[in-house]
């Protein structure tokens, strides 16, 4: 907050000498003769990403559009720009929508509206982003495009699942699939556990538009193994929450989990076991999606989580009761949501 209050103050003062530098008042070169530079594009860089940090989304979307606009050689051929464009896009998207299920629950209007708004922006940020990434002539480490465009891909996949293009899902997901997953000698030591995590994201993106489409069967394999060593529950977790596989619950001495992870984890745990138990009533496994849903649900439960998981865990596990043929149970469990 406070880098952002300096922020606005340096760009205040260079919209006043940027006024004074047009009316003439003002040298514009340096003594050797080269151009004075003034550094509004830089500014506008730095203070979307403080923006992004503070979770002023609109801030940051608009800082970020008038650098590259400002500099559309430098700034401009960053397919990073780009990339935090479209984020910032999402974060507006998503408060907005948190917003709409407390205020519009029931309103399919609301819910357009906030697609067209800002997902068609969203499209386009992303797609010249992927464009930058694979463009040759752009000079830029190719692991640093690798890791650019991967997000970019999984972003998008986001955003196609929101407006319902599951077909472009499942393309995007099989093209980050069959890449070699990002190294620590190429990007640095988080980037690895980032990518991994992507691939859990777009498996379960992947998993649920098949659902979307009738071939649960088909999604089911995308959700069988998030790593070939790895193909338990805890395994895909752990890579889901970026959480090193090492690291236990805590009988582990050496390398107990902190709060923080723990919550990531069982966090982690209820996604996959919701998407397990939502894939297994589309092929009709009842037993198996009710014992998936009381999963998710004890690891919301025991743990702080958001009140939207809860819903849907609730909401699969009623479903897998209904589908059983149990309505007296499922009748006893809906009276005890509040």
């Amino acid at each position: 907050h406070l880098a952002m209050h300096y922020y606005a103050k340096s760009l205040g003062y260079i919209e006043r000498v940027e006024k004074v530098i047009k009316v003439g008042n003002v040298v514009t070169v340096e003594k050797d003769g080269t151009a004075c530079s003034v550094p509004s594009s830089k500014i506008l860089f730095n203070s979307s990403l403080c923006a992004q940090q503070t979770s002023n989304f609109s801030a940051a979307q608009e800082c970020m559009r008038r650098c590259v606009a400002s500099s559309p050689t430098t700034f401009g051929e960053d397919p990073f720009c780009w990339l935090h464009m479209a984020e910032s896009c999402i974060g507006s998207y998503t408060e907005l929508k948190r917003k709409s299920r407390v205020r519009f629950e029931d309103s399919v209007n609301s819910e357009q509206q906030l697609s067209n708004h800002h997902l068609s922006r969203v499209v386009d940020y992303l797609n010249q982003c992927i464009y930058l990434c694979t463009d040759e002539g752009i000079n830029m480490p190719k692991s640093r495009k690798k890791d650019y465009l991967e997000s970019a891909r999984v972003s998008l996949a986001y955003v196609w699942m929101e407006l319902e293009n599951f077909a472009s899902v499942i393309k995007l997901a099989d093209l980050v699939l069959k890449e070699e997953s990002l190294t620590t000698d190429s990007c640095g030591d988080d980037v690895p556990l980032i990518s991994i995590r992507r691939r859990s994201i777009m498996r379960m993106y992947a998993c649920e538009a098949m659902c979307k489409l009738g071939t649960p069967s088909e999604g089911l394999k995308y959700m069988i193994t998030v790593q070939p060593q790895h193909d338990t529950t805890l395994s895909a977790a752990h890579f889901l929450a970026m959480i090193d596989g090492s690291k236990k619950d805590g009988n582990d001495s050496h390398k107990p989990l902190t709060p923080d992870e723990l919550t990531r984890l069982n966090h982690a745990r209820a996604s996959i076991h919701i998407c397990n138990a939502m894939t297994s009533l589309s092929l009709g496994e009842i037993e198996f999606a009710e014992e998936q849903a009381k999963s998710a649900l004890n690891c919301l439960t025991n743990h702080v989580s958001d009140n939207y998981m809860c819903h849907v865990a609730k909401a699969a596990l009623i479903h897998a009761l209904l589908c059983g043929g149990k309505v007296e149970n499922a009748i006893k469990f809906a009276k005890t949501i509040h």
